[in-house]
Order: structure tokens, then C-alpha cells, then sequence
């Protein structure tokens, strides 16, 4: 070559624009992509961050109820505001309790630019929680907590029991923990229980099955309570005719028989080692009563045509209860039992 063309070749520079472009223009489209990139997986946790949210509201805000239905409001919510978009998220995980509704989902955003650096999908992940309502304003009015009772809620004859304004919680895994026969019937905000129900017809509205159990609210209250010692009565029956009984320890079977009328006078009765037992076409009441059902045995029956109408004091350290029921045969304090 001859030198004057050599020379001349080493200084020309037409082509180094070229060059230098293609190696700045690779890591800028590179740059550029992955914002874009970034983006889209940005609008898609968007979305699916608003599905969870809704999705966990629709299953914590229902008062009550077993936790699989808890899951299918939620999973129902979450499947419609996923629907028209344009990437398709992995199966929600649902946990949903008495306690709280957790919905966790992701989806993988296939990129479009970052592929060249050897990214091809950008994982996204969504996790939303609420408190469920009976947690977060419900209200459990009869709480039995007997873990494996049959009759955790009992009704038979024409016994009804009426609780508009809150629940009914039964923590017995038993296959009849609520049950009632005869013309007996239950109204309820709703019914809920850790075990099965047999005749669900004579309730409203119909209770609910596989529910959590509910934890003892009132256990630090009771726990040390100062329980009255020594018998005011023994095995008390009381016949046809007018009655007063007394605040006192009532030890043994207390029986109230057809045709006794009677009126309990403010205050506390501990029913201890024994039942209370309401017969057909007998009354009691009281105003500012708390029944204290304690040790071996203990319930109360009010049979078919019996009436119990009975009000909690207004104030005093048991303010609020007129039904409190520690059964020392199968107390166990790990179950927290308590019968409000």
C-alpha cells in the first residue's frame, strides 16, 4: 500500500460516530426499556394491590361465620377485579379466621426490553389484611365454652330464645353442640359454632358450622374471682305459689316447679354442685341479678313452658352478667371457660 493512502486512512473518522452510537445506544435503550419495563410491573401491583384490598374487606366484613366462607367472599371479590386485566395472577392465598382475612397474591410481568440483560419477567406480590367484624364491632351476647359439650346451645319443647342484636358463639366441636327440637325456636344476629347443628330450621337465621373457637374475653375478670363459700339452701325446690328467694350460695339441685312464681332479688346467686331447673308453667325473674353456675355438674334448664326474664346490674363488679358459668369438672385453664 502505497504510504500516502495508508496515512490517509488512519485519519479518516467518518465511522467512528457510528461506532461510538452503537455502543452508548445499547445500555440507553437498555435504560430506557427497563423504565418502560418498570412501569407496566408497576400498574399491574397497582392492580393487583387493589384486588387484595377489596378482596380481604369482603371477607372480614361479614359479622361472623365459618372461616370457608370467610375465604369464598374473598376469592369471589378478588376473581371479578381481576377480570379484563391483562395479565393473569397466580391463585390468591387466603387465611381467614375470627381474628382477621389475609389475602396474598402475585403475578409474574414478562418484560419487553430487559430480556438483553438476561431479565425476562419482573415478579410482583400484593398482601392486604383486616380485622373481621365480630373482632371489629360484633358482639357475641352467649358465649359456651365448653370445648366438646353436645349441648352447647340446647332448645326443646317451646323454649325460644331471642338476641337480635348480636350472636350466639358455641366453641363445642361436637356434631349437635346446637340443637333443639319440639317448637323451639332461636333468633339470633346469627349462630355460631366450632362443631355441627342439628335442627338448623328452628333457628333464624340458620347457624353457622366450623366457625373458630371464640377465646374466653372475661378470663382475667373471673379468674380469681372471690366465689361465696357455705349453702345458703340445699337442694331447694320451690312448689305452686308466690316466692322470693335471696342474693346466697345455692347448693345442690335448686328446682322450680309448676305454678311457682318467683322474683330473685338484686344481687348475686351461686348455683354450686348441682343444676337450676325452670319447670313448664313456672317464672322466674329478677332485676340486677348475675347467676354464678360453679364447680361440679352445674347448668341450667328451663323446660318447655318455663319463663326466665332476667337483667344484669348496671353497675358493680359484675356489671353487665347475668350468666356466668365456671364448670370445674372439665375446666382445663388453657380453654379460658367461661359462660356469658
Amino acid at each position: 500500500m502505497p504510504v500516502h493512502i495508508a496515512k490517509n486512512f488512519a485519519k479518516d473518522t467518518r465511522g467512528a460516530t457510528a461506532i461510538l452510537f452503537a455502543l452508548v445506544a445499547v445500555p440507553a435503550i437498555t435504560f430506557v426499556g427497563a423504565a418502560i419495563d418498570y412501569g407496566q410491573a408497576l400498574s399491574a401491583k397497582t392492580r393487583l394491590q387493589a384486588a387484595t384490598d377489596v378482596a380481604v374487606a369482603a371477607g372480614a366484613g361479614l359479622p361472623a361465620t365459618a372461616n370457608q366462607n370467610r375465604s369464598q367472599a374473598a376469592l369471589a371479590v378478588f376473581n371479578s377485579n381481576m377480570t379484563g386485566a391483562n395479565f393473569a395472577a397466580t391463585t390468591p392465598v387466603i387465611q381467614a379466621s375470627n381474628s382477621g382475612v389475609t389475602v396474598t397474591a402475585s403475578v409474574t410481568v414478562p418484560t419487553a426490553f430487559m430480556g438483553v440483560v438476561g431479565i425476562n419477567s419482573i415478579e410482583v406480590t400484593a398482601r392486604a389484611k383486616a380485622r373481621s367484624q365480630i373482632q371489629n364491632g360484633g358482639v357475641a351476647c352467649l358465649l359456651a365454652l365448653n370445648p366438646s359439650t353436645p349441648d352447647g346451645l340446647h332448645m326443646q319443647g317451646i323454649n325460644k330464645v331471642s338476641s337480635p342484636d348480636c350472636w350466639a358463639w358455641v366453641n363445642s366441636t361436637n356434631s349437635t353442640s346446637i340443637n333443639a327440637t319440639g317448637a323451639a325456636s332461636g333468633t339470633a344476629q346469627g349462630f355460631c359454632t366450632a362443631g355441627q347443628v342439628s335442627g338448623a330450621e328452628h333457628f333464624h337465621p340458620t347457624p353457622y358450622s366450623g366457625c373458630d373457637p371464640m377465646a374466653d374475653p372475661f378470663y382475667a375478670k373471673f379468674e380469681n374471682f372471690n366465689v361465696p363459700t357455705g349453702c345458703t339452701a340445699n337442694n331447694l325446690q320451690l312448689s305452686s305459689g308466690t316466692h322470693t328467694l335471696q342474693p346466697g350460695v345455692y347448693c345442690g339441685n335448686t328446682i322450680i316447679k309448676p305454678q311457682a312464681n318467683v322474683t330473685l332479688a338484686p344481687g348475686l346467686y351461686v348455683m354450686r354442685d348441682g343444676y337450676f331447673q325452670v319447670q313448664a308453667n313456672s317464672s322466674v325473674t329478677g332485676n340486677g341479678v348475675t347467676l354464678f353456675f360453679y364447680g361440679q355438674n352445674t347448668k341450667m334448664e328451663v323446660r318447655g313452658g318455663g319463663s326466665l326474664d332476667l337483667k344484669a346490674p348496671t353497675s358493680g363488679d359484675l356489671a353487665g352478667f347475668v350468666i356466668v358459668d365456671r364448670k370445674f369438672d372439665w375446666y382445663d385453664p388453657s380453654i379460658r371457660e367461661t359462660v356469658i
